[in-house]
């Protein structure tokens, strides 16, 4: 990144002790010095884990509509194990 001075933007996935999962938007870029010499790499780090909740459950909503009943029997199961 320091040599190149491009941004880098990753998708990353955290489990905790307790098996929880976390997901995370890190986007990582080179900081230049006064002169414009990049000197080292800073980072912002976003949790996304509720907004993946919500796109799987949207996601989830369109089958339930584009497959019928079979749709929704697969909505029930899958809600009744995610948490709220």
């Amino acid at each position: 990144m320091l040599k190149t001075g491009k941004s880098l933007v990753t998708e990353e996935e955290f489990v905790d002790e307790y098996g929880r999962n976390y997901r995370f938007l890190s986007h990582k870029f080179p900081l230049p010095d006064v002169t414009g010499k990049l000197f080292a790499v800073a980072g912002i780090t976003t949790d996304i884990t509720n907004l993946k909740l919500i796109e799987s459950r949207l996601n989830l909503a369109l089958q339930v509509f584009s497959r019928g009943s079979e749709g929704i029997f697969k909505l029930l199961i899958i809600n009744a194990e995610l948490p709220m």
